[in-house]
């Protein structure tokens, strides 16, 4: 007979800090060769087990509004020449011609 628990506490998987663009993970040839430092706190701490939730965690393989702004900034500037595409318009510009 098999039990099923809904939403019960996994055994095991990723840690968030593989994704984590705070993490400072140092690993060597063997497995057990792995140090993993959180940089979001302060000061920065060794995290010794798998992390399943963090508060501060940011996700490096996601673009965030912080690299959209800048790179809006630099286009604002005249530094690129191209807007980025995370900021096109998903529908034409409609422009107003003035009657003279």
């Amino acid at each position: 007979m098999d039990v099923y628990v809904k939403n019960g506490t996994p055994l095991n998987g990723p840690s968030l800090c593989e994704t984590c663009t705070q993490a400072l993970i140092v690993r060597g040839y063997r497995e057990s060769d792995e140090v993993v430092v959180c940089q979001a706190t302060y000061p920065e701490r060794r995290v010794k087990f798998p992390v399943r939730e963090c508060s501060r965690f940011i996700d490096k393989t996601r673009q965030h509004c912080g690299k959209c702004i800048r790179s809006l900034g630099s286009w604002l500037r005249g530094e690129a020449n191209v807007m980025p595409g995370s900021l096109l318009r998903t529908s034409p510009i409609q422009t107003r011609m003035r009657s003279s």
